[in-house]
Order: structure tokens, then sequence, then C-alpha cells
């Protein structure tokens, strides 16, 4: 009942008209009439306008009223909604043609090959007859709130100009349809996340995604939250930092480097998960192992937070003045050869890590057989050990480390 009283109720908040009353035919009740005429109210006859009030720059509001046959009353106050942020976000002379770096996702799918030629056909059409046509709606409009087929056609395009030019490639041409065409797989695909070292981070790296995704942004501020709480300094100005995105952080302190790119990845996993995808294997490589360890439900965000920020409290203290050390890090040379060409006593060095390729061997235990006991039923197998890409860690911790380290 209140669904039905609802809807003539939002007809009238779009035409701005109020219809006349459904239920009165004749007159009215002379004590129902009285009584609205000192009470600032009234029963509408005819069409009347209905203004907003303060020029039409106020709100109006609406009472829906719903009497139950079973006795239930109901009562929703409504009022008008806050202007839509599109003609905010149009003002800039038609960002059509306008290339800032931010690029817009438009799909197509079907259930075959032939219907996606007639679909980009007639996407192209309709933006050709339309040329003002706003490519965040295209991309709105394609790709939300929609059921995708499993043959689809998937651009990332920064301008409505390019996706034209997208589109008449395909249509021109089956065989760049068919290169651009993507046949989803019934089966779920596997999803592994990668976690990177300190060396990817730069200042303001989530600037751009934290301005168009408002959950993430959410997600950064919960865990410097967290940080400041374990008494770390906040790092949200260098995770989203919108005056200087491009500075590499070279007068950022090791501390909030650190933090700040853990803050950054454990955003990022948390934000795919918020929007359905979960990963099926997390693979990461020095600082990015503690982000992998919290995505992969080893340790909460709290916890690797902390084991960060006190890891580069203690290195801070044990290399001395901030800029007296530095990282580098040698691409194709093995231990020996880095050590003929630059002398470690001569250069001031130490190897701490040594990423490459080594053989393992299972170790056997004194006695124990070499091969496993066959089980009455099912044959025995033999376990074998592939080369792996691994990291050697150079065993190197000065004294003074060693006594401050957890």
């Amino acid at each position: 009942m209140l669904e039905l009283t609802y809807l003539p109720n939002m007809l009238e908040s779009l035409h701005g008209m109020i219809p006349p009353h459904i239920g009165i035919k004749t007159t009215v009740n002379p004590v129902v009439a009285r009584h609205p005429a000192g009470r600032n109210a009234g029963i509408v006859s005819e069409d009347t306008p209905w203004v907003a009030p303060g020029d039409g720059n106020g709100k109006r509001y609406s009472i829906v009223n719903s009497f139950g046959a079973h006795g239930g009353n109901t009562t929703l106050l409504l009022k008008d909604a806050p202007p839509s942020p599109v003609a905010s976000l149009d003002n800039d002379n038609d960002n059509n043609n306008s290339n800032d770096g931010r690029h817009e996702v438009v799909c197509i799918s079907t259930k075959s090959k032939a219907s996606l030629r007639g679909n980009v056909a007639a996407l192209l059409g309709y933006l050709d007859a339309n040329p003002d046509t706003q490519l965040k709606d295209v991309a709105y409009t394609t790709s939300a709130r929609r059921i995708h087929h499993h043959i689809r056609v998937a651009e990332a395009v920064p301008t409505t100009e390019q996706l034209r030019e997208v589109l008449r490639a395909m249509t021109a041409d089956d065989a760049a349809l068919d290169n651009h065409a993507f046949h989803a797989a019934k089966q779920k695909q596997k999803v592994i996340l990668t976690f990177l070292g300190q060396g990817c981070f730069y200042r303001g790296a989530a600037t751009a995604l934290s301005e168009r995704a408002p959950d993430f942004a959410d997600l950064v501020v919960q865990l410097d939250r967290i940080m400041v709480q374990l008494g770390f300094p906040s790092v949200r100005a260098a995770v989203v930092d919108p005056t200087n995105p491009n500075n590499s952080g070279g007068n950022t302190s090791p501390l909030v480097t650190q933090l700040a790119l853990v803050v950054l990845q454990i955003a990022l996993a948390q934000y795919w998960a918020l929007i359905g995808i979960m990963p099926d294997a997390v693979v990461s490589h020095s600082l990015g192992e503690y982000a992998a360890l919290c995505t992969a439900g080893v340790l909460s965000a709290a916890d690797a937070l902390f084991l960060v920020g006190r890891r580069a409290e203690l290195t801070a203290a044990a290399c001395g003045e901030p800029g007296s050390h530095a990282m580098l890090s040698v691409r194709g040379a093995s231990q020996g050869l880095l050590a003929e060409v630059c002398p470690p006593d001569e250069f001031g060095y130490e190897v701490s890590c040594l990423n490459g390729r080594c053989r393992h061997r299972r170790q056997r235990a004194p006695g124990r057989p070499r091969y496993p006991a066959r089980h009455p039923t099912r044959k025995s197998t033999r376990a074998e050990m592939r080369p792996a890409r691994r990291a050697l860690r150079i065993p190197f911790c000065p004294a003074e480390f060693r006594a401050q380290r957890l």
C-alpha cells in the first residue's frame, strides 16, 4: 500500500505539479473543509504548480500516509534530493575531447559474434548521431547494472572521439573485431595478487584512484587511523597527496615511505575484495610480504603495520643520520663479479639479498628409507624438486642492530 501511494508523490516531484484530489467528486464535507482553512492547508481541486520555496532554491517536503486494512499506520516524510553532481562535472566545456589522463571502460557483450558486430555498429551510429554524448555516461550505461555475456569487447579510452575510432576499426574489419573480442570462461579464473617492494613507491601514488573511488579513500583513512593509534606518524598525505603527486618522495623519511607503501597495498587488496575480486593466491617481494601476509589472513592489518613500523624505526636507528645510507639494486651481476668490480672495502657496501635461481634437495633423516613405504592399495610416488625462483638472503646484521631487533 505504501509503495502504491508513494509513486504519485514521486511523479508530482518530477513534474512540479500537484494533481487534484482523486477521491472528491462533488463537494467537500463542511467539517473537513473548515479545519484546514486555519491551519495553512487545503484540498487541491485542480492542477496546482509545486514550486520550491525561496525562488526555487529551497527544499520541498511531502508526507505519504498509508493506512492498512489490518490496522497499520505508516507515515513517510520526503524532501527534494540534493542537486545532481552531473552538472558540476560537465562545466569544463565538454570534457569529451579533453585528455586529462583518465580513462573510462566501455564494455559491449553478446551471446554471438553476429550480435557483437551489430551492437558495435549500433553504438557507433549512436555516437555519430549524438556527438555531445558524455564518455562517462556511455561507460556507465554499458558497464554497470547489466548482465554481461561471455563474448565481450572492453576498451579503456580517454575521450569519446577515441572510442569512435576504435569502434570504426572494429566495424571496418572483422579480424580486428575478433582480436578485440574476449571469450569469458564459464569457470572462474584464478586471481593472483602481486605485492612489490619499496622501490615501486612514489609520493601521491594513489591520488587519482582516491579521487575517483571514495571507498578506497575511506580504506586508506581507516588504515592511517590504525597507524596513528599504534604511535606512528600519519602517512595519508604520502599516499594521497593532491598537491604534488609526481614527487619522488626524496624528502620523506624511510618510516613514512615504508608504512605508506604497505598501507597502499593493503588498501588496494581490500578495495579489490570490496568490489568482489578475491585472490586465490598472493605473491610478494621484500616489503610487500607484509601486505601479502595481511591479505592472506596470516596477519591482521594492525600487526602488519606494527611490524613494518618497528622494522623501519630499528633500521633508521642502526643507520644513524637520515640520508647516510642508501639501497642499490644491481641487475644481472653475481656476488663474485660484484665484489671484483666494486670491492666492498673500497666502496663501503654490504650485500643484503641475492635474488637468483638455485636447486633445492630434500634432506633425508638418518635411517629413513629413500622412498615412502608402499601403501597396500596405492602406488608410491616420488617427489621431484624442480628449480625454483627464490631469494637467497646473505646473513648480515650489525651488532647494534641485533641488540634492538624484535
